[in-house]
């Protein structure tokens, strides 16, 4: 409301006395501009409605009365209703209640807060008509604001999330990053600065025409307008100008952003031509190759750029992952030897640090992991990597509470979905199958395409017999992840559990055919064959097991007692008589 100047001759009206006689002769305007003639009419208007049976109640502001009794109301009993009188109109609370998504009158108190009130202020550019029709994407905000349990910080947090879902903001992690997007397109946007409609004018007025597409490239690289990022910089290597090798490493890491690996490996290529001496083309370069998978080349790359600056720290450690890469014990070493090699020279490089203990816990030397990792924690005791795998050696010595509080001191540094299900998989070791269950909830509300915390989920369901909901929860990992065997497999058997066969061979296929090498596959595939009598079938997939895994008795049982179903009684003891031998084996060692 805009105060009342002094001098500007605005008429309040007389004070009348109000009455159900009276006859009015001002106007409406100037009767209801006198707050005495306002408050005495709905007095009135009161009085009557309780000599006819209605209960009225006074109250002061319109829209924070509105919304608390929209909130409040009772629509069960169809025989009550409940009216709200303003100076302009009477609303029935009820049949407008009845009329909205029950959810919209319980978010009513958290929304009515959020898009501005008497005590907060309504988000910017932002009206409340436009916050309403997002109740359902602030169902979680709402549901903390309104619960008596909630902390500060959780109210704090639900309103950043609250504030990110008005703005349209979902896809950044907090207000910060939403701002700096914001602000990137505005500036890619505006049209007072080198983006606008008429660019190719303001270009020649530049010292250079490739200048100025390359400053737009790199607008519209920090709007992700990568198509129109790319057309800029092709425009600059079609002009040929001195720019040519800024383009092509600019263009490169564009294309290494998308992950597009191919043609950032061609961009790196043609800089490292015009530029060889520079030490970080060729580290990106190597990067390149190490993505693509080519292991040999990226460490000729990276090679000879240590040898270029010896002391760039980045090209050794990158070199080291690549030999991590290569999976074999000499590679292995030559790895720990680039680590060390960083180490010497940079004491206080934690990523160094990290991966020299991983060389050790994949070499099974746990206790020297636990100690490297140990030290990078007393260096930097919230350092993520460090903790993450104290807490994976420590369930690889079976010291699942140590492993428990490790993922736990990172989970409060910055919680991710990965680190919330280690979190579920520890409390599965310490056979807690709620709170890993609630682990897993929470990754997935963190971060919903994530699959393995559906695959983990999954698990527990399918151990405590749940396997609709085991099923379910397996197709949404399989969604987020086609590659990943071991859902289709876990899939099959929960499939043979509802005795969908059919459903279970065609998962058996997938699991097959993304992982042929390993034997559980034919051997559960074998025992479907073995239960739906197609025993040559099985006795194919028992055998393919045992070309993988020759000396397990438990398959050469398995195959012996199909190979009796079929009469093949000779081969048959033959196989019992081979179980029979590696099993006293194994159980005299």
């Amino acid at each position: 409301m805009k105060p009342i100047v002094e001098g500007q001759g605005f008429d309040f009206g007389s004070s009348v006395l109000v009455s159900a006689e009276m006859h009015l002769t001002m106007s409406k305007k100037a009767f209801l501009a006198n707050p005495s003639n306002k408050q005495a009419l709905i007095n009135l208007l009161a009085e009557g409605m309780v000599k006819s049976g209605i209960t009225v109640e006074h109250a002061g502001e319109d829209s924070d009365v509105f919304q608390l009794l929209t909130h409040y109301a009772d629509v069960t009993d169809r025989s009550k209703n409940l009216y709200m009188m303003t100076s302009k109109q009477i609303v029935c609370i009820t049949t407008l209640k009845r009329n909205l998504v029950p959810a919209l009158p319980e978010a009513l108190h958290f929304l009515h807060a959020v898009s501005g009130c008497d005590t907060t202020s309504r988000p910017y550019g932002i009206g409340k008509a436009a916050v309403l029709t997002k109740y359902a994407a602030l169902t979680m905000p709402t549901a903390v604001f309104m619960s008596p349990s909630s902390t500060k910080e959780d109210i704090e947090e639900a309103g950043e999330e609250a504030l990110l879902v008005i703005y349209g903001c979902t896809t950044s992690p907090n207000l910060s990053s939403a701002r700096v997007a914001k602000f990137q397109l505005k500036v890619a946007t505006s049209q007072g600065m080198c983006l606008q409609r008429n660019f190719h004018q303001r270009t020649m007025q530049l010292p250079s025409i490739a200048t100025g597409h390359i400053i737009r490239a790199i607008c519209f690289k920090r709007g992700k307008e990568y198509s129109k990022a790319l057309q800029d910089y092709g425009v600059v290597m079609l002009i040929g100008d001195q720019l040519m090798l800024k383009v092509l490493i600019n263009r490169g890491l564009l294309y290494f952003e998308k992950s597009d690996f191919t043609n950032a490996l061609y961009d790196f290529k043609m800089a490292a031509k015009l530029n060889p001496e520079d030490h970080r083309i060729l580290h990106t370069l190597g990067l390149c190759y190490h993505k693509m998978g080519h292991l040999r080349e990226s460490v000729r790359v990276f090679t000879t750029c240590v040898k270029n600056n010896p002391y760039f720290l980045d090209g050794i450690i990158a070199r080291g992952n690549v030999y991590m890469d290569f999976g074999t014990d000499e590679g292995i070493i030559y790895a720990r030897r680039d680590y060390e090699r960083v180490i010497i020279k940079d004491p206080l490089c934690m990523p160094a640090r990290v991966n020299l203990a991983y060389t050790l816990q994949v070499s099974g030397k746990f206790m020297q992991a636990w100690t490297q990792f140990t030290n990078a924690i007393q260096l930097k005791p919230t350092y993520k990597p460090a903790l993450e795998g104290r807490a994976i050696v420590n369930l690889q010595m079976s010291n699942t509470f140590a492993a428990y509080q490790d993922i736990h001191a990172s989970i409060k540094v910055a919680s991710t979905a990965e680190l919330l299900t280690n979190r579920g998989v520890v409390n599965q070791f310490m056979l807690d199958r709620v709170n890993a269950m609630k682990d897993y909830q929470a990754a997935i509300k963190l971060d919903p395409s994530y699959s393995l915390a559906y695959f983990n989920a999954a698990n527990v369901y399918f151990h405590t017999r749940h396997f609709r909901q085991a099923l379910d929860y397996y197709g949404k990992a399989i969604e987020f992840n086609a590659r990943d065997e071991s859902a289709f497999l876990n899939r099959a058997i929960t499939k043979v559990m509802l005795r969908d066969a059919e459903g279970a061979l065609k998962d058996f296929r997938a699991a097959i055919q993304l992982s042929p090498y390993s034997a559980h596959m034919y051997f559960n595939r074998g025992n479907l064959y073995m239960s739906m009598h197609q025993f040559e079938k099985a006795e194919r997939d028992y055998t393919k097991a045992l070309e993988l895994k020759p000396d397990d008795p438990f398959l050469l049982k398995r195959r012996a007692d199909v190979r009796g179903k079929l009469e093949k009684r000779e081969a048959a003891i033959e196989d019992y008589r081979l179980a029979i031998k590696i099993q006293s084996h194994l159980q005299g060692e």
